[in-house]
């Protein structure tokens, strides 16, 4: 593994020795040999996801090497994987951030058609805003093309018919309204909900979030000063059995891991109207009312799993991806609640030979497009 000496170049100005080493090494071990040449650019947590997965080893017909973003792109390289947003996690310094994705965006328009970028650029702001990733999945899983899959897959399989959806969300904007034309609006809402930042990843308010069981507990949630700082959503709690699905996606291959949930809470249970909480906490943590849920059997149908991935990669060109399904009570439809670029595959098993086939296979397609 190179990764640490890696991360060290990738802090630096220039190449570091650490850097400068993780290329001479490379170059003498792989000397006479053809391989494919991909470029990555995570940030240092990112890294360190990726090696415990056991991903971006150099072999298998690739060479992996590290790229520093916030400077001339100065590898000849075939391939870009990345994951630039993570970079404003880490540094309070913004205009970087800004900086460092301005710089993809221009390698892009530049290269676009020398280098493939796993995961294009084009629609990558949409999940770093919440509002923004509602509003656009809800129009896509609402269009014709989509709601007609459904029904005749259903039909052909003798089940009984589901929807996927987006939760339903109410804007709040503190810089459009005051406080109390806010709590007013609220009071529409009429349901169990979590209030959020607009803002989806890459900053720490994105995981701070408060549980409001009833509208008291609603009016008291947006006095938070971080909910009065910037735009926030209203988004409906789902009623669920207290599991997310975890599915991870690298080009047509889906691994689908279940993880504990919180389900809705009565205010008897919560102890309170509005419970604030933050999302990188281990759950049972902050609501020790959680109870250890079976992860062994799921009863998502990963067909219709695959279809929805389908049309994320059609419409919006991500290739390597998570995102985060509840299956609803009652209605037994499954609810779109989040989506993370490059997610960590926590607990995959081969996701270092994947990685290499959707390289592979993506190359393919870009030199035969299907017509």
């Amino acid at each position: 593994f190179f990764f640490f000496q890696a991360e060290d170049g990738i802090r630096d100005a220039q190449e570091s020795r650490g850097l400068g080493d993780v290329y001479k090494r490379q170059e003498e071990e792989q000397a006479g040999q053809t391989f494919t040449q991909v470029g990555y650019y995570f940030a240092r947590k990112k890294f360190d996801k990726i090696i415990r997965t056991g991903g971006f080893r150099s072999g298998f017909g690739i060479k992996y090497t590290p790229l520093d973003l916030r400077f001339n792109l100065n590898r000849n390289i075939q391939v870009l994987l990345h994951k630039v947003t993570d970079i404003f996690k880490e540094t309070d310094d913004t205009l970087e951030g800004q900086y460092v994705l301005q710089n993809l965006y221009n390698l892009y328009e530049l290269k676009k058609n020398e280098i493939l970028f796993i995961n294009q650029p084009e629609n990558m702001d949409i999940p770093r805003n919440r509002i923004k990733f509602t509003q656009t999945f809800s129009q896509g899983l609402d269009s014709k093309e989509f709601n007609d899959k459904l029904p005749k897959y259903f039909q052909e399989k003798g089940i009984k018919p589901f929807r996927i959806r987006m939760p339903d969300i109410m804007i709040c904007d503190p810089h459009q309204h005051t406080l109390e034309e806010l709590k007013e609006q609220v009071k529409r809402f009429g349901k169990v909900a979590i209030v959020k930042s607009q803002v989806m990843a890459s900053k720490v308010e994105s995981h701070l979030m408060a549980i409001a069981v009833n509208e008291e507990g609603l009016q008291k949630a947006i006095e938070a000063q971080h909910f009065r700082d910037d735009v926030f959503i209203v988004q409906e709690m789902i009623d669920h059995d207290a599991r997310v699905f975890k599915t991870y996606i690298m080009g047509k291959k889906c691994y689908v891991k279940g993880r504990e949930s919180l389900p809705i809470p009565s205010r008897e249970i919560l102890g309170c109207d509005v419970k604030f909480f933050d999302t990188q906490v281990p759950f049972k943590e902050q609501f020790p009312f959680i109870q250890k849920k079976d992860m062994k059997e799921f009863d998502l149908d990963i067909n219709v799993v695959n279809m929805l991935n389908e049309e994320i990669q059609k419409s919006f060109y991500f290739k390597v991806y998570g995102i985060d399904l509840l299956r609803e009570a009652g209605s037994g439809d499954y609810c779109l609640v989040d989506l993370n670029l490059f997610s960590s595959f926590k607990g995959c098993d081969g996701v270092e030979e994947q990685i290499s086939e959707l390289i592979r296979q993506s190359l393919e397609e870009r030199k035969n497009p299907v017509q």
